[in-house]
């Protein structure tokens, strides 16, 4: 973990505006890592690195007098001062792990195919290796707040279109999830908006792109190779009207309008501020200067362990920027969030290629596992998102945080 934390700190300062080098860098990560032994850096386990630091998860947590007791603080029960996922012996265990349940390899076959819309336009013989997102005879129709805008048939005509038109003429698309669940081959869920929809093929006005949601219902299967290939695309600009079967969820068949509502203002401005996460920054933090206010902290976990913790805003906008500067192709896009009372959950999708990334990972644990999140933030004057707690982890997390919605 040491190593690990060293290589990170050495990453940092060479890669940002520092006025030092070799040697001399070194001794200054040294120095930063001897301080962050007692503030602003701290090792996994409190950074004593003991093996009475290793998170457990005891029987006597589930029986006799503890069976009743509430897991977290929001749920403990009269006379328990502290959730039980912040008990020394029991914090490793299952229920104290978010998400509860990993996604389905379905969902991550979706996700993985949004991840690559974008490539395809990088490349001058677009479609190329990317011309089998759809079926040969799939169909496509698309919607604008219910109205049927277009609709197309033959994968390779949907293919070019959205491939090679719909995300390159715009000078900025973006091909970023909100959410995205599945039911019997059925995907359904919403795109995030485009940052910049200037010039997008279909002459609509660039800020209707620019500030809503993409809704989509798509039929498809996955490849003998777990690729997700899409037979039936329904793409909304705002929500869609369509009728499709959906035995999920206890909800039996669905009402015609996808999403039901619309997403909240406090769902919207998180899903902005993560899409800012990926705008190139020639000198760090750049843009994101401000997406962490001045007294913030950030916990970077793996499965749970933790990796790293830092405070002040201005050093984590430095550390996001940098990980998101350094990798080859990161990805900020969402598999999924939600908002109750000032806390925003859910999970990034994987990197592109991680390859370089700051951690001095295996690129394949970023480019394979969703990164969780549990962030306390608010709204600033102007509804922006700004973050105050962020818990980010490669794959699930372990924290104990409010949640009385749903």
């Amino acid at each position: 973990m040491t190593r690990f934390l060293f290589s990170f700190i050495f990453l940092y300062l060479s890669s940002a505006d520092q006025q030092c080098d070799g040697d001399e860098c070194a001794v200054e990560a040294d120095s930063l890592l001897q301080r962050g032994r007692t503030s602003q850096w701290r090792l996994g386990g409190g950074g004593g690195g003991g093996q009475e630091d290793v998170k457990k998860c005891e029987d006597w947590c589930r029986e006799g007098d503890s069976t009743d007791k509430g897991w977290f603080d929001h749920d403990k029960i009269a006379g328990q001062a502290a959730g039980k996922c912040s008990w020394k012996s029991c914090d490793g265990c299952e229920e104290c792990k978010y998400p509860l349940v990993d996604f389905s390899m379905e969902v991550m076959a979706f996700v993985n195919w949004t991840a690559e819309l974008v490539l395809p336009a990088k490349q001058e013989d677009c479609p190329g290796d990317y011309a089998d997102h759809y079926a040969s005879d799939a169909t496509l129709e698309v919607q604008q707040e219910g109205e049927l805008l277009l609709e197309m048939t033959g994968g390779m005509n949907i293919s070019n279109f959205v491939l090679c038109q719909a995300f390159k003429f715009p000078v900025d698309a973006n091909a970023a999830l909100v959410n995205v669940e599945h039911c019997d081959g059925v995907w359904r869920g919403s795109f995030a908006p485009f940052r910049n929809a200037t010039n997008n093929a279909a002459g609509l006005d660039p800020w209707e792109l620019q500030s809503k949601v993409r809704a989509f219902v798509i039929w498809g299967h996955l490849e003998p190779n777990g690729r997700f290939q899409a037979d039936k695309d329904m793409t909304c600009l705002g929500h869609c009207e369509v009728d499709y079967p959906w035995a999920c969820g206890g909800s039996g068949q669905p009402a015609t309008r996808y999403p039901e509502a619309d997403p909240s203002s406090e769902v919207m401005a998180f899903v902005n501020w993560t899409a800012e996460l990926e705008l190139p920054a020639d000198d760090c933090p750049g843009h994101y200067a401000d997406h962490y206010s001045n007294d913030a902290t950030l916990e970077v976990q793996q499965e749970g362990e933790l990796l790293l913790d830092m405070t002040g805003g201005t050093d984590i906008s430095n550390f996001i920027c940098q990980a998101f500067k350094l990798a080859v192709d990161p990805n900020a896009g969402l598999v999924s969030v939600e908002h109750c009372n000032g806390v925003w959950r859910g999970s990034f999708a994987p990197f592109r290629n991680a390859t370089n990334n700051a951690a001095g990972l295996d690129p394949w644990e970023l480019q394979s596992k969703v990164r969780a999140f549990v962030i306390w933030g608010h709204l600033d004057s102007n509804g922006r998102f700004q973050a105050d707690k962020d818990v980010t982890c490669l794959g699930h997390c372990k924290v104990d945080y409010p949640w009385t919605c749903n």
